[in-house]
This record gives structure tokens, sequence and C-alpha cells, in this order.
């Protein structure tokens, strides 16, 4: 384990900053028993969080799915901004951007004498926040995206595929079959169709334009997806937002997979086959410049 990298370096409950020692969970809270709770994952630069209003906008959107109503009036969006900024000010070990922050919305442990079995009550009107950072990998020089090996797999999401839930045993399970394999990450199909990955989008540069799945297609509305979509919009770079069949996939010139913390990493190869020329293409070094540079712009507005 690399201990830098992993150490816990803010932590807040309920917009009141505590200990490390004091992050814990009943074992009576849903969020252990049923892993019922809502979480955004994101980089911190030096106390900015670009893209955070459509974070807590997924966040509110997954709470409800899962039955926590958030914000409430004990817990504030604003509450929650100031915590996030608190997480990610300062230098973390060796380098500010290192800084890996997550939010988590969770039901919270009954009262004494209280019992909670299903079937649950519908919403959980006052559900607990944490907010904390952590030293993480630093993210990839810009147009220097990761190279990844991936492999095809039948979709494993969780039945609610619209909202970032703690339930993770499907992507889990998904990274290690694909480790078992000699590979780094797994794209997700389904009735033909490529839908995202274990924690991130795709997408596939083919015939002239990016393809991407349409998020309503059983994949998660990633924020980093959204960001890259408009940072090609603004030099008019062709996306194609439609179903992605596995075959054409197979096809593609180079396929990127988007996430808040790899960013936008290219896939070099796929099922041990080489995409295009089997390194990363020039597509995926621009699509990388592009969305970096929208973080460089964010981080530097007053």
């Amino acid at each position: 384990m690399d201990r830098a990298r992993d150490q816990i370096l803010f932590v807040s409950r309920d917009g009141e900053p505590v200990s490390a020692g004091q992050a814990t969970l009943s074992l009576f809270d849903p969020a252990v028993l049923y892993g019922q709770a809502a979480f955004e994952t994101f980089r911190g630069y030096g106390g900015r969080t670009p893209g955070l209003d459509l974070h807590l906008d997924r966040l509110a959107a997954s709470a409800r799915a899962a039955g926590l109503r958030w914000p409430h009036p004990g817990s504030s969006r604003a509450a929650v901004e100031e915590a996030v900024a608190a997480a990610s000010a300062g230098e973390g070990p060796g380098n500010p951007s290192a800084r890996v922050l997550r939010v988590v919305v969770v039901p919270g442990a009954p009262a004494p004498g209280e019992t909670r079995r299903p079937p649950f009550p519908s919403t959980f009107d006052h559900p607990r926040v944490w907010v904390w950072a952590q030293a993480g990998p630093p993210p990839p020089d810009p147009g220097r995206p990761e190279p990844l090996a991936a492999v095809l797999q039948a979709d494993r999401h969780h039945p609610v595929p619209a909202a970032k839930l703690t339930s993770y045993m499907g992507a889990w399970a998904s990274l290690r079959a694909a480790a078992e394999e000699g590979a780094d990450d797994a794209i997700w199909h389904r009735e033909g169709r490529v839908t995202e990955g274990p924690t991130a989008n795709v997408l596939a540069w083919i015939e002239g334009a990016w393809w991407a799945p349409d998020p309503r297609d059983r994949a998660l509305d990633g924020v980093t997806r959204r960001l890259l979509l408009d940072a090609l919009a603004t030099r008019d770079i062709p996306v194609q937002v439609r179903p992605l069949p596995v075959e054409r996939l197979q096809q593609a010139e180079e396929i990127v997979l988007t996430s808040s913390v790899r960013e936008v990493a290219s896939v070099v190869t796929l099922d041990g086959r080489p995409v295009g020329s089997g390194r990363v293409g020039p597509r995926a070094r621009q699509a990388h410049r592009l969305y970096r540079a929208q973080w460089t712009e964010a981080i530097r507005a007053p």
C-alpha cells in the first residue's frame, strides 16, 4: 500500500471537522448493512473543485434514488460546499493536485431502541453527510493520458444505473476479473451495446467522430464525460451521442475511458488485441488536453 498516497488529510461530519479516528459508522446503519448510501468522488486542486455543481446535482439525485432526503435543513448544500473547499485546500504530500475528495450521504444509525428492517421508510429525512480528502495519484500530464488494457464484460451494474451508490460489489468483481485476465479495466455491454465501465464512461473514435453511449442506455451520466463533451464542442470536434454496438467498439480507431480521478485514459488494447496502433493515439491526447484546459481555466477564474 502506498501510505503517502492513501493518507487521510481531512474529514468532516455534517459540516464539522473531525479526526480520522472519529470517522466511523454504526454497524446498524443501512449504509453498512445494505449499501444504502450515495457518494461522489472528484479531485481537489488547491481549494478549487471545478465541476462541483454537477457533482452535487448528481449526489442529490443519487440520494433521492437511495431514499435519502438531501439537502435537508440540517445539511445544506452550501455547508457541503464549504466542507469540500476546506477538504481541497492546502498542500498534499508533494502535490496539491494529488488530493482526491469524496462526499458520502448515509442514512445514519437508528436511535436507541429503534429497529430498521425491510421494508424501510420510503425516505430517510435527515441523513448524515461525510466529506473527506486523501492524497491520491497525481493527475497525468496534459496530453499524456494513461494507457490501459481493457476487456469486454457483460454489464454488472446495480439495478439503479442512473445513481452513484456505494453498493459497489459489481464494479469490484468486474475489476478483479479484469485483473485476472491481465487487464487494467473493463468495458461493459448489455444486449449487444456498450454501456460503461465499472468506474468510468466510454467514448470511441469511429469514422471521424467520437461515439458516446447515451447515459439513458444504462450508463451513469458521468461528470468528466459531460465536461469532456463540452470541451470537444468548443473546438467543433464531432460527437455522436448514440448507441454503441460492441462490434463497432471492436473496430474503433481509439477508445477512451473518462472518470474524475483518471480524467481521460486511453484504451490501447481490448481483449488482448490492439486498438488502432496499440498506442495512445492523437485523438485521446487532444481530448485530454482539452479537458485539462477546462480545469485550468476554472481553477484560475476569480
